[in-house]
């Protein structure tokens, strides 16, 4: 009998363990690594190999992850971008997906603007 209840305590501890991993792994899971900017040799990098493609969605996404996503600096260099590109649809696509899928508030007006261009 004492083998039983000492065996469903540690079911009972390792199911609680496995929960509380998972419900963790799902809050950070959406959240970005980093929100704040890089070193300024990873984002000229990043800038470097953007503009020597400006359609490679996943240049932007680097681009975006080394300027930080939370800082004013990443929209208004898409904002100049989309004003200079205004035709190309990647632009406010990579920002606003980007933004989506870190659960940022500012995706609408970007992915509206990609959606106005190839509806």
């Amino acid at each position: 009998m004492k083998i039983i209840k000492e065996t469903k305590f540690t079911y009972v501890f390792a199911a609680i363990a496995v929960l509380l991993f998972c419900k963790t792994c799902l809050v950070t899971a959406q959240t970005p690594r980093r929100l704040g900017p890089a070193s300024d040799e990873v984002i000229q990098k990043a800038l470097t190999a953007l503009k020597a493609d400006m359609t490679n969605l996943k240049a932007h996404a680097a681009y975006i992850h080394a300027m930080g996503m939370s800082s004013p600096a990443v929209a208004a260099q898409y904002q100049k971008w989309m004003a200079e590109f205004p035709g190309d649809l990647h632009i406010p696509l990579a920002i606003g997906t980007a933004y989506y899928k870190a659960t940022m508030p500012q995706p609408g007006d970007f992915l509206l603007k990609a959606a106005e261009m190839d509806p």
